[in-house]
């Protein structure tokens, strides 16, 4: 049986510990798989101290970084389901898609800030906004600071939860069956729908 999604990293981490698991020039990250399944962990910890349950949407808003694959093992480590956003998006169509997948929380970054911002009073769902700012300065593996913008008001920054949460995996029970993705269409005839993925990779639509 083919492992969980959050599983692969660990088993990677465990092989190849100190290889790049993360090079990233545009903002001078580069993370070794170790560091990145601790951080996946914590985020993961993260989210489930703020309420994010099993089998709950959390929608990534973001372009490709660090933070990003992050938040692709946090969010399937904790049990809840990855769904990124297409950053293109205006704020009716993103609030759209994060209404579709009942998503209650959102992660974006410096690059989708405006939409968000713009999109507040459309956003009815969302209670958690969390910020990851443009330059995923706590990702780089020789611990350097760099300069990273504040988060808006109404979010919280990406790497408080992360620093602050235990760096070992929570007590979640997933199988392989379960879902642990849910991708968009590009809805050019219509509106997106949502195609969900389980673990051992079958889809299936929501609508």
């Amino acid at each position: 049986m083919l492992p969980a999604v959050p599983e692969t990293l660990a088993r990677t981490a465990r092989k190849y510990s100190d290889r790049e698991a993360i090079v990233y020039p545009r903002t001078d990250t580069r993370l070794a798989y170790a560091a990145l399944d601790e951080r996946a962990s914590r985020f993961a910890n993260a989210l489930r101290e703020r309420g994010v349950e099993k089998g709950e949407t959390v929608s990534v808003f973001m372009y490709n970084s660090g933070s990003f694959v992050t938040a692709i093992f946090g969010i399937s480590r904790a049990g809840a389901l990855f769904s990124p956003v297409n950053y293109r998006l205006a704020p009716a169509e993103a609030a759209y898609v994060f209404g579709d997948a009942d998503a209650r929380t959102v992660l974006f970054d410096a690059e989708t800030r405006e939409t968000v911002e713009a999109g507040q009073e459309c956003f009815d769902g969302v209670e958690r906004h969390v910020y990851a700012g443009e330059t995923d300065a706590s990702d780089r593996s020789d611990g350097s600071d760099g300069e990273s913008d504040d988060p808006p008001t109404f979010a919280e920054a990406f790497d408080d939860p992360v620093a602050g949460s235990d760096p070992e995996p929570p007590e979640v029970e997933i199988d392989a069956s379960d879902t642990w993705a849910i991708m968009y269409t590009s809805g050019t005839t219509g509106r997106p729908k949502g195609v969900c993925h389980s673990h051992e990779n079958g889809p299936t639509t929501t609508s």
